[in-house]
């Protein structure tokens, strides 16, 4: 059986990344994290800024700060060898779907930095928010991916998640 070096790279990587619980330490990094890769999450559809959409994301994922202790987040961040944040996930676990009722888990964010991509680190992350979601009594994960973001969809997809909803813009004017 021939196994390539980037094979071997690649498992080697994901066997020395641990997963964990994010703390309130780790949100400088997880933001930053987050604004780094903002850019693979950009509308094709709108006028972009990427220094306005940094800004925007820093922005947003500041919430974090106040939210991160509350018990209907599931934040969990991945690190390497050398202990720094390669990956995270943002959740709440307490969202209602507006049509059914039901409670779901809503992903937030999910970033991998690009050099864990196709190492399996993703779909660690995603299974670590499914196995909070389920212990809290949640039957659905939910989120969204910007269309043009073809790997991240085909990555969810190969998850098992499916498409429910088509969100749609039009530029006016």
């Amino acid at each position: 059986m021939d196994i390539s070096p980037k094979v071997v790279t690649r498992e080697r990587e994901l066997n020395e990344v641990r997963i964990c619980r994010a703390e309130k330490k780790d949100l400088s990094d997880i933001i930053n994290l987050s604004v780094e890769i903002v850019s693979y999450s950009m509308s094709p559809q709108r006028q972009n800024d990427l220094v306005k959409a940094e800004k925007i994301r820093r922005d947003d994922m500041a919430a974090l700060y106040w939210q991160i202790s509350k018990g209907n987040m599931a934040v969990f961040i991945a690190k390497n060898a050398e202990n720094k944040i390669v990956g995270h996930v943002v959740a709440k676990l307490d969202m209602v779907d507006f049509l059914t009722g039901e409670k779901q888990a809503w992903v937030l964010d999910l970033a991998v930095k690009p050099e864990y991509w196709s190492c399996g680190l993703g779909q660690k992350l995603m299974e670590a928010v499914e196995t909070a979601a389920l212990g809290v009594g949640v039957k659905y994960v939910g989120l969204t991916v910007t269309c043009a973001n073809r790997r991240a969809a085909d990555f969810y997809k190969k998850m098992g998640y499916q498409d429910e909803r088509v969100q749609m813009v039009k530029e006016l004017g």
